[in-house]
């Protein structure tokens, strides 16, 4: 049995030794995407897309949003159902300590840097700080004890963020996370820009965008088909969305766990569509927690696809 769960252009690959699932970031392999998932839009619509594409709707958090449920608790957060619709649960915090002096002490290179227990306890951090490096590990501990594989990184940037193809697919763009069985993603910030959510009656896929499409058709070199659908599922590009005019963003904020919906075969809700923040020259790294969970397995590997 295999499970793979996608998210943007990374994969995680889960393992089980029962069943011997895989699971990866950013599509399904052997799962496709349904017909009715490709949507269809009228001239009229393009054309307003191409006019007013950069007007939105941003809220600090989702006020009255009827897609986000707020819990009480890190127990809550993992043990309650999404559905009726629900498809993010948020435990909103206030945290204390000194994250920004964390991320001073550290030495990264471009890119990613996943963060281990040892490294964080030997910074030379004041008060503040080491009550920040206690925060952020027993969060990443809390959530090894429901089974997830959490892991604290430093984002310095992207590398090859700013080298897209025919469409973009890396994580600054809005995309959902997919899987072959049952998963959740679980994400929080701790320092510098959050996370942003969108809508999703609020945004279209990028794919179906008619220039777009276009060239998606004249690089697969074949019909649009249901082999030009599986060309879009292998190259990542059916996952990556984008927003509506007047389309309501909201950012996840500084300090909440969120619990994202992953769309999956018989989730009953519809999944999340979020994006990382674009990164910005100058701007300090990002500190964050990120960790997946497969209801099939335990155990989990990162395997970073070659293009991130």
């Amino acid at each position: 049995m295999r499970n793979e769960i996608r998210i943007a252009r990374k994969k995680i690959f889960v393992n089980d030794d029962s069943s011997s699932v895989e699971t990866s970031f950013a599509h399904g392999t052997g799962y496709k995407p349904a017909m009715r998932d490709i949507f269809s839009w009228t001239s009229k619509g393009w054309n307003a897309l191409r006019m007013c594409r950069k007007k939105s709707c941003m809220n600090s958090a989702p006020p009255n949003d009827p897609y986000v449920r707020y819990v009480h608790s890190i127990e809550e957060l993992v043990s309650t159902p999404m559905r009726d619709g629900i498809n993010a649960l948020c435990l909103k915090r206030s945290l204390e300590g000194d994250f920004a002096e964390v991320i001073r002490h550290l030495r990264v290179e471009r890119g990613i840097t996943t963060l281990d227990r040892a490294e964080l306890l030997a910074l030379p951090v004041s008060e503040a700080g080491k009550i920040a490096i206690q925060t952020m590990l027993r969060d990443q501990e809390q959530l090894q004890e429901y089974g997830l594989d959490a892991e604290i990184d430093c984002v310095n940037g992207y590398i090859g963020h700013d080298q897209q193809g025919l469409m973009r697919t890396d994580v600054c763009s809005f995309h959902i996370d997919r899987a072959t069985d049952v998963a959740d993603t679980y994400l929080c910030t701790y320092a510098g820009a959050s996370s942003i959510g969108v809508c999703h009656e609020d945004v279209i896929p990028r794919a179906q965008i008619p220039a777009v499409r276009k060239a998606l058709l004249e690089d697969f070199g074949g019909a649009d088909d249901e082999s030009f659908l599986e060309y879009l599922t292998e190259n990542f590009y059916d996952l990556h969305y984008e927003a509506l005019p007047d389309a309501r963003m909201f950012s996840f904020g500084v300090g909440h766990l969120w619990r994202i919906a992953v769309d999956y075969p018989g989730n009953p809700v519809t999944p999340c569509i979020h994006r990382a923040p674009d990164p910005i020259e100058g701007e300090p790294p990002r500190l964050i927690l990120i960790g997946w969970v497969s209801r099939t397995s335990d155990a989990l590997r990162l395997v970073t696809d070659s293009r991130m």
